[in-house]
């Protein structure tokens, strides 16, 4: 997607033909220059600056959003965090090897890898012997500052919270893309069928498994939407999703943060927070049955309106 093709950009342009402020476009799209008389604020990327900058930061490092929330005594999922070699002054003495291993080896060698400040499922992968996590780990070094490590977990769901000041305004699960058995054709044929063979990773189901007759198999082990999951809006006030709700609230909370998304997984019946983005993209928002862009205009031009008037 084009920077000019974000549904933010002429959301911006909307906010300032309605409030009398002038909207000034650089980088490609990717800065807002947003003025009125004396007063300019800058909107970088899909972070409308309502946060704090250390809070900011804190969110979109992996790493460091568990150590808070660790800190702060609520449920996430582990991120370790290890530096590119170049960063000689501030990785161990020991090197990373040593504490990659360790972390693998403690995590039942079935970990996943990601980019540690990366977005949108891109740069993660599941690894399961140490062959695995030195190309992955290796691979990442070439275009990452600094990895993180987790423990491979079966997530059942995920959801997704904007949140604005402690109150939520969008609520989602992505909904993994599945194949329904028949019990008696393998998941290779019942793939083949809907032609969604490329589709498939899937580790804990191999493509020789014959899933029971009504039995659901996700094609993916990752929840993201860039991998074919889909949205699907769910109604925060619904009593089934309390729990987590207030767990995402505790994890504002806690970060620091007015308007970010919070991602909870959960685990068996447990909720963990899988992550923090203080920069919110609100394309799901645009569709159709979410309500178009008039949604996500509420929601973006209320965070700017309690920018300019100081809230």
């Amino acid at each position: 997607m084009k920077n000019t093709e974000r549904m933010l950009v002429d959301c911006l342009k909307r906010y300032g033909a309605s409030r009398g402020i002038d909207v000034q476009l650089l980088s490609h799209d990717w800065i807002a220059v947003l003025s009125k008389g004396a007063r300019r604020h800058l909107v970088f990327g899909y972070d409308l600056g309502l946060n704090g900058a250390a809070a900011a930061k804190i969110a979109n490092d992996k790493g460091a959003t568990f150590d808070v929330l660790r800190a702060a005594g609520l449920p996430a999922v582990e991120h370790r965090v290890f530096l590119h070699p170049r960063f000689l002054d501030f990785v161990p003495v020991d090197g990373n090897w040593t504490g990659l291993l360790a972390a693998f080896e403690g995590f039942g060698r079935d970990a996943v890898l990601k980019d540690n400040e990366g977005t949108g499922g891109m740069e993660v992968f599941r690894v399961r012997n140490r062959t695995e996590m030195e190309q992955r780990a290796l691979g990442l070094f070439q275009i990452a500052r600094s990895l993180a490590i987790s423990p491979f977990l079966p997530i059942r769901d995920e959801t997704r919270f904007v949140m604005i000041d402690g109150e939520c305004v969008l609520a989602y699960a992505k909904q993994r893309a599945e194949i329904t058995g028949d019990g008696l054709h393998s998941v290779a044929q019942l793939l083949a069928t809907r032609k969604m063979a490329a589709a498939y990773d899937n580790p804990q189901v191999p493509l020789t498994a014959v899933p029971a007759a009504g039995e659901r198999v996700p094609l993916q082990w990752r929840h993201n939407l860039g991998l074919g999951a889909e949205a699907r809006l769910l109604a925060h006030a619904a009593p089934e999703l309390q729990e987590t709700l207030a767990l995402a609230r505790k994890a504002m909370a806690a970060l620091t943060l007015r308007f970010a998304s919070i991602d909870i997984v959960t685990v068996g019946s447990t909720p963990m927070v899988l992550e923090a983005n203080a920069g919110v993209m609100l394309e799901v928002a645009s569709r159709p049955e979410f309500g178009g862009r008039d949604l996500a205009d509420r929601i973006y031009h209320d965070v700017l309106d309690r920018i300019f008037s100081g809230q």
